[in-house]
C-alpha cells in the first residue's frame, strides 16, 4: 500500500498585506533514489489546473492566496500519491512528493520444447513419443551428446548396435541381429544405408532396390554418411511392433529409425 509522504514549507511573507497571488511549487522525487522524477502529471483538483514536471522534477502554480487544495501526482512506474494542503497568506508554498517506484513481476512464461520446434511437431515426432513404445532423441539430448557423426548419437540408444564393416563404414544394428539391417528414413524418405541381401527369409533385393522414395548409398558408407550437425531429432524402433502404421512396411521386422533433420538450436 503506498503512502504519502508530502512535507508542506510556509515561507515567511515579505509584507504585512496579503498577497494578490500565492505561488505553489511542487517537487517530485523517487523515493527510492532521492532522484527526481520529470515528467510526472500533476494536477490541482479544485483549481482544475495540471502540469507536466520538468526534468528536474518540479512545476509552479500561481493561486489565490487562502484556501485548500487537494494536489494529485501520477507517473507511469510509480504509485500515484495525493494529499490535501492549506494555502495559508504565505507568498509561496512548497510540497515534495516521493513516489514510490512500483515493480513490476512479469509472470514466469515456460517455453517447451514442442513450441521451440514447431517443424518436429509437424512431423509427428512429439506425438509418436507421446503414445509409441520407442527410443527419442530430441534437439536437446542429440546436442547434449555433441555428436561429430550418427554412429555417436545411434550408440546411445538401448538396443542399438554400431559396428563397422568391412568397407569401413559404420554398421548399424538393433537388438543385436547380426544379418537384419533396419530400415532408416530421413525426413520421412527411405535411405538406404547398406545393401539388402537374402536374410533368414525377411526380404531380398540390393541397395537399388527400394521405395519409390527411397535413395540408396554405395555399399560401406553406412548410417554415418548422414551428417550430425543436420539432425533434429531421432526416433528407433527396434521390433516391428513398435513401428508407426506408416513406416511398418516388409522387412521392418529388424527395426526402424527415423531421422528429422532441421536446427537443434532455435
Amino acid at each position: 500500500m503506498a503512502v504519502a509522504l508530502a512535507t508542506a514549507l510556509a515561507a515567511p511573507g515579505r509584507g504585512m498585506a496579503q498577497a494578490a497571488t500565492h505561488t505553489l511549487f511542487v517537487a517530485v522525487l523517487d523515493s527510492a533514489s532521492g532522484k527526481p522524477v520529470g515528467n510526472a502529471s500533476i494536477r490541482l483538483r479544485y483549481a482544475g489546473m495540471v502540469a507536466t514536471a520538468s526534468d528536474s522534477g518540479t512545476a509552479t502554480f500561481h493561486l489565490p492566496p487562502t484556501g485548500f487544495e487537494t494536489i494529485e501526482v501520477r507517473r507511469v512506474g510509480y504509485a500515484p500519491l495525493a494529499t490535501t494542503i492549506t494555502l495559508g497568506r504565505s507568498a509561496r508554498t512548497e510540497v515534495v512528493f516521493e513516489l514510490q517506484p512500483i515493480v513490476q513481476v512479469l509472470p514466469t512464461v515456460e517455453v517447451t520444447e514442442m513450441e521451440q520446434h514447431r517443424f518436429l511437431a509437424v512431423r509427428g515426432f512429439y506425438d509418436r513419443k507421446s503414445r509409441l513404445r520407442g527410443a527419442f532423441l530430441g534437439p536437446k539430448e542429440i546436442s547434449a551428446l555433441h555428436p561429430s557423426k550418427m554412429s555417436d548419437i545411434m550408440r546411445r540408444v538401448p538396443g542399438a548396435t554400431v559396428t563397422r564393416n568391412s568397407s569401413g563404414g559404420s554398421r548399424l544394428r538393433l537388438r543385436s541381429v547380426q544379418d537384419c539391417p533396419p530400415h532408416v528414413y530421413v525426413d520421412g524418405a527411405r535411405f538406404i544405408i547398406e545393401p539388402e541381401t537374402a536374410t533368414r527369409g525377411v526380404f531380398q533385393g540390393t541397395a537399388q532396390r527400394r521405395t519409390s522414395r527411397g535413395r540408396a548409398m554405395p555399399p560401406g558408407y553406412g548410417i554415418d554418411e548422414l551428417s550430425a550437425d543436420m539432425i533434429a531429432a531421432v526416433e528407433v524402433y527396434t521390433s516391428a511392433a513398435q513401428v508407426p502404421p506408416e513406416y511398418n512396411m516388409t522387412g521392418s521386422v529388424c527395426g526402424v529409425v527415423l531421422v528429422w533433420t532441421g536446427p537443434r538450436w532455435m
